[in-house]
Parts: structure tokens; C-alpha cells; sequence
């Protein structure tokens, strides 16, 4: 059953804030120097390992609740009890061939070697489809759709994974573990991976190298992914210790290390999400759907599609409001075209700027068009509990306890018109400097 306790959402955080915009407001992480091509990989190892320490100093939290909130068990296919550990009871000439997962995760990998880690996770993977796992969902056009069979790969270990747009170039990086699509059929690139895993034969607690590379492996998918919401990784250490660690737009949280003989479930409960969960429970915003290069192409917003025409603004932020605006069309014979602006809204704001701009409306200030008119406002919903079918507000406070001290972020949408164009394709210098002088200038009312 569902626990009773209800996650807060944007309307509950909203408490006068006493606070001034700069205690909000941090350096941004610009990585434009990161994407030079006479910089070294060497290099951009260490400016964006600098960069993030930066804007993440003040947001890693510890959270024992961590698993639980990200995957429990009324979002997950399956119960995640002893039964599962054990297995399905076999005959005796089953027994020779048919293994349990208590079995399989009780014999880790000796060495801990990537390709013979990423294996005993796929072994584990493939105990568990023993069991009877209904993995089906139904989206949001209201289709029942089966994920693809997930299965996790060391092809990437040794070698740099590539850059799948080159307009929005990322970091090189060596993905220790990765959990993608078995079926994908194209070169693997960041778009295509769903977690991370990174294995160790330091101790967790004295190896800070590996939670950096998660830190900056997590940005990279990002950056790569229009429609992720949060990242997933799990880390290993040759002494048999795991921890899972999930990054968000509010920065870092993370479980305490814990011994495989001693908690299988855990573990047990963490691979079934990222290998059999719903796209959302992976991470996913499932109103964004994307091409094979990671680039939103259809984004749902009020229950409506729109189609995406141009990419206007992205952020290169981890931490923060992330904010993102497209240039979208209706997907009726109208192609309507709209801009859609999506963020990371701080949820200790009193006002937010959905109440401004209807504001605005009401009072009929848009009629100029020196004003956006809001078309539709509303928090990002997610499915917050699969098995009953109720949906909220994506917020990452969800992932965090009550006495947390970061901040939580709730997830934004704005559709807005009317669609200019981009203030760099002027056709002479007259456009350019008129441009400038109504922006300048303003409506009658100023």
C-alpha cells in the first residue's frame, strides 16, 4: 500500500521568504570554455570538475529515505519482498538451470573489473525477468506500451562515448557502466543512456574521484537529454559496498554506503526501477518526447501537443532554474506557433510567474504586444504513484526529507505568444536599431 504521506508541492512551499535575491541567485556554470576544441580532455576534467564543486557545494544531502522515495513499490512492476529474493520455487531439474537473484547477488564480482561488474548486473536483470513482472504502462495518449528490454554495457569503459549533436557539444567522458535500450538500433551516445554505474577498488568514503565523475557524467546527460528530470547512478567498490546517488536541479542527494551480503533488497529494489520502471521512474519527463539525438521534438503542455520548430535558449546550468525555450506549433491544421519556456522554479518565491504574466492579461496589457500573453501556465505533472494513478507535481522535493536545507525546485511550464523573430536575424541595420528602440521605449503604459 501507498504510504499516507503526501509530498509538498509549489502551493505548500509558498510562505513569505525573507531573503534577498542574491542568496538565491549563484554563479552560473558556464561551460563555453569546456567545449573548445584546443582544450585537452585532461583540461576539461579539471575546469568542470571546479565548476560544479562551485554550484553544487551547498546542495549534496544525505537522504537514508532516498531508495524508497525514488522507487517504492507502487511505482515498480513488481513487490520487492523476500519472495522475489528467493526466487519462484523450481523443480529439481530446474534448480540446475535456473538461478535466484539472492544467489546471483551473493556472488559479486572477484575483481570488479567494469565488463565482469557490468555482467553480474545484467545477470541479476535476467533472474528477475524469471519472475512475473509486468512492466507494461499505459503513456500519455492513453496506449498501453511495453519499455524496451534495458541491459547495462561496458562497451564505453575504455573509450570516449561520442557527441550525438554537434550543436550542443558535451565534455568527453568514459562511462564506466551504462544502462541503455538492448534493441537500439544506431550508435550509443549520451542520449541513449538511462543511468550510470561506476565501479571502484577504493573505499567509497576515501574516494572522492568517483563521486566527481558521477557529478560530471550526470551534467553530461543533461545536457543530452531534453527530457530528463533527474539522473540515477549507483557506484561500487571492490569491497563488496554500493550507494546510490540521484542529481536533480537542486543539486545532489545521495544514500550511506551500504554492504551487498547485508541489504540485497536495497539493491534488489534500485535495479528493478532502473531496469524495469516506467520512463518517469528512470528519470523521465514523460510530456517531452525527443529524437535519437536527445532534442525535444514534441512537448505536451494543458493536455495538448505542440510540435517543436527551434530550439531559442538553454541553459548550461546543473543546479538552478535550468531554464529552456522553444519555438513550438499547435499540431492542428492551424500551426499556431508559440514560445514555450520550461524551468526550475524555486519554490520559496511567494510569487510565481504564471500569477504575473495572467495578471498582466487580466488587466488586458498584452493587447500592445510589447507584452507576452500567457496562453498556459501549470507545474510539470508526473505520476507519483503508478499503481493507483495519481499524478502531481514534479518537484524535487519528493526525493528529499523534511529537514532538508536545499531548496526545492518545482518543474514549470509557460506557453506564450506571439512568436517573433530571433532579434539576430535582422535584414539590415534599421531593423536592428528599430528593434532596439520599441524594446527600449516599451508600451504606452510605462
Amino acid at each position: 500500500m501507498p504510504p499516507s504521506k503526501s509530498f509538498p508541492n509549489s502551493s505548500e512551499f509558498s510562505q513569505p521568504a525573507y531573503y534577498t535575491s542574491s542568496e538565491i541567485a549563484r554563479r552560473p556554470l558556464d561551460t563555453k570554455w569546456l567545449e573548445g576544441s584546443e582544450n585537452t580532455v585532461k583540461a576539461t576534467v579539471v575546469e568542470l570538475k571546479r565548476l560544479l564543486n562551485m554550484e553544487l557545494h551547498d546542495s549534496i544531502e544525505f537522504s537514508q529515505s532516498l531508495t524508497e522515495a525514488v522507487f517504492p513499490d507502487y511505482n515498480l512492476p513488481i513487490r520487492i519482498d523476500d519472495d522475489l529474493l528467493n526466487g519462484p520455487r523450481a523443480t529439481r531439474r530446474q534448480t540446475q538451470t535456473r538461478r535466484s537473484p539472492k544467489s546471483v547477488l551473493s556472488r559479486p564480482p572477484e575483481d570488479w573489473s567494469e565488463a565482469n561488474t557490468c555482467q553480474w548486473l545484467n545477470d541479476i536483470g535476467d533472474t528477475l525477468r524469471q519472475a512475473k513482472l509486468d512492466a507494461n504502462y499505459t503513456n500519455n495518449n492513453g496506449q498501453v506500451a511495453t519499455p524496451s528490454k534495458r541491459i547495462w554495457s561496458s562497451a564505453y569503459s575504455s573509450v570516449f562515448m561520442k557527441h550525438s549533436n554537434k550543436h550542443n557539444p558535451v565534455p568527453l567522458r568514459k562511462p564506466n557502466i551504462i544502462l541503455i535500450d538492448d534493441d537500439f538500433d544506431g550508435d550509443i551516445s549520451w542520449p541513449q543512456v538511462h543511468a550510470l554505474a561506476e565501479v571502484t577498488r577504493t573505499e567509497l568514503i576515501k574516494s572522492r574521484t568517483i563521486k566527481d565523475t558521477v557529478y560530471q557524467k550526470s551534467y553530461v546527460m543533461f545536457r543530452s537529454q531534453d527530457n530528463r528530470s533527474f539522473v540515477p547512478s549507483l557506484y561500487f567498490t571492490g569491497e563488496g559496498f554500493f550507494t546510490f546517488n540521484v542529481c536533480d536541479r537542486s543539486g545532489i542527494v545521495y544514500t550511506t554506503t551500504l554492504e551487498i551480503a547485508d541489504h540485497p533488497l536495497i539493491l534488489l529494489r534500485i535495479l528493478t526501477g532502473l531496469m524495469f520502471g516506467r520512463p518517469s521512474v528512470v528519470g523521465y519527463d514523460e510530456t517531452v518526447q525527443c529524437d535519437s539525438l536527445g532534442r525535444a521534438v514534441l512537448i505536451r503542455v494543458g493536455g495538448l501537443d505542440y510540435r517543436v520548430k527551434a530550439e531559442l535558449f538553454k541553459s548550461t546550468a546543473l543546479r538552478g532554474r535550468a531554464t529552456r525555450c522553444w519555438s513550438v506549433e499547435s499540431v492542428d491544421e492551424r500551426k499556431e506557433g508559440f514560445v514555450l519556456k520550461d524551468c526550475w522554479a524555486d519554490v520559496r518565491r511567494e510569487q510565481s510567474e504564471i500569477v504575473i504574466l495572467k495578471l498582466i492579461r487580466e488587466l488586458g496589457l498584452c493587447e500592445s504586444h510589447y507584452v507576452p500573453r500567457l496562453v498556459h501556465g501549470e507545474n510539470v505533472p508526473i505520476l507519483l504513484n503508478v499503481m493507483m494513478g495519481l499524478y502531481g507535481d514534479d518537484c524535487t522535493a519528493r526525493r528529499r526529507g523534511e529537514d532538508s536545507s536545499v531548496e526545492g525546485r518545482v518543474h514549470r511550464r509557460l506557453l506564450m505568444k506571439p512568436l517573433g523573430r530571433h532579434l539576430t536575424d535582422f535584414r539590415c541595420l534599421h531593423e536592428l536599431v528599430g528593434a532596439v528602440i520599441d524594446a527600449v521605449e516599451g508600451p504606452s503604459f510605462c
